[in-house]
Parts: C-alpha cells; sequence; structure tokens
C-alpha cells in the first residue's frame, strides 16, 4: 500500500490534499484510519527510507503549506508539543463578547480551562438565530504577547471550519490563520511565527457538521512565548 501511496503522492500537484482525505479513504469512520495515515507520512517523511529515493522533495510530503498572505500567519494544526511556549493559559477565565448569545449557556465555559465539555451544558454553544460566520472576542485584559491559539471543539453541535485573529483594539484585526476540525472533540492550534502584541482574540467560526445553525466550542486557550 505503502509503494502505491508513494507514487500516487509524487504525482499529486498538491501533497497537502493527499493529507486531507487519506484518513477517509483508510477505513472511514473508524479510529483507526488516523494512525494509519499518520504512520505512512512518517514514513514518507523519513529521510532513510526506500520510499524516499525517488523523489529529492519526499522529505515535504504531507507537511503543512502556508498560503496565508499575511506575514506572520499561520496555518493550524494538530501539534500538542508546549516546548518554548509559556505554560500559562493567557486566557484562562477571561471574559469574551459573542455575536450569536444563547441566554441558556452559562457564562464564561469557554475560558474555564476545560478542554472536554462532559455534558452540553459545560460547553459553549450559541443561539440558533445569527448566520455565519458567529464569533467570539476573547478580552486578555491588557495587552501581552501572543504567540499560540489553541481551540478545542466540543463533541456535540460541531464546528467545522474556524479563523483566529488577534488586535490591539477591537475592529482591527491581523489574521493568525484558518483550520478545519477534522472529527468532534479535535482541536486545532494556531502558531504565529512571531510573537505579536495583543489583547484581543478572536474565533471566527464559518460554519459546522450537518448544517446546523446552533453551534458549540468547548475551550480556547492562548499562550505567550517563554
Amino acid at each position: 500500500f505503502v509503494d502505491n501511496f508513494a507514487n500516487f503522492n509524487d504525482a499529486a500537484s498538491d501533497k497537502n490534499l493527499m493529507r486531507f482525505f487519506l484518513a477517509d479513504a483508510i477505513h472511514p469512520n473508524t479510529e483507526g484510519h488516523k494512525l494509519i495515515a499518520e504512520g505512512i507520512f512518517d514514513v514518507l517523511r523519513d529521510g532513510g527510507s526506500r520510499y524516499n529515493q525517488w523523489e529529492k522533495n519526499r522529505p515535504a510530503a504531507g507537511e503543512e503549506d502556508d498560503e496565508n498572505g499575511e506575514e506572520n500567519a499561520s496555518d493550524a494544526s494538530e501539534n500538542d508539543d508546549d516546548e518554548g511556549w509559556a505554560a500559562e493559559n493567557l486566557a484562562l477565565e477571561k471574559t469574551y463578547m459573542e455575536s450569536a448569545k444563547n441566554k441558556s449557556c452559562s457564562a464564561g465555559v469557554l475560558t474555564d480551562g476545560e478542554r472536554k465539555a462532559k455534558s452540553r451544558s459545560d460547553a459553549y454553544f450559541t443561539s440558533y438565530s445569527e448566520d455565519f460566520p458567529k464569533w467570539v472576542l476573547i478580552d486578555l485584559g491588557k495587552t501581552l504577547e501572543v504567540k499560540k491559539v489553541r481551540v478545542y471543539n466540543a463533541a456535540v453541535l460541531d464546528v467545522r471550519n474556524i479563523s483566529v485573529h488577534y488586535a490591539l483594539e477591537p475592529g482591527k484585526y491581523k489574521t493568525v490563520g484558518e483550520g478545519i476540525f477534522r472529527k468532534p472533540s479535535s482541536k486545532l492550534e494556531f502558531q504565529l511565527k512571531k510573537s505579536v502584541r495583543a489583547r484581543y482574540i478572536k474565533i471566527e467560526i464559518e460554519d459546522s457538521y450537518g448544517g446546523k445553525n446552533r453551534v458549540s466550542l468547548a475551550e480556547v486557550e492562548v499562550f505567550g512565548a517563554r
């Protein structure tokens, strides 16, 4: 299988496109597909592997491209390595504003430190009425050095596409990046190439799985450089 995939990957003009649909091509709807897909990409990234002798650019197969027009922007990843980052979550227990506030949603749940919402009441969720994009604006309380934003999806009413922005004051935003949640209860990380000064972090929810208009997130975390 790796032989066939390697040949197909060499022929593909967009290596990252392969990364997205491969997971669904292998044992769809099971946890095993992700492990298999990641294992194949590990082989293709290994410079010592025999599968890398055909194409000089093989070590780059499956790597994320940064095509965002902003110089310091970064696409999302699922990396969970905190090396080089400040351990303190700058968004913890911070207040936020919403474009689609749901009166039934408990205040502060998006920044309460609980990454996995065990029930709907533990998660942040929007109202039904407003159209996409819906947004949440987190106030860090003061201007801080920001290097990374991590967003956790909830297991219910799942968000699909999001974008992350920062600003010193509301209305003057610069983009950190955008990403797609691969499955319920997954997470996305947005890492800036250089730390930036910011007070406000804006999460824009572009759409949802299943066309749901009321959507949910579990947690947002913000980190700075050490």
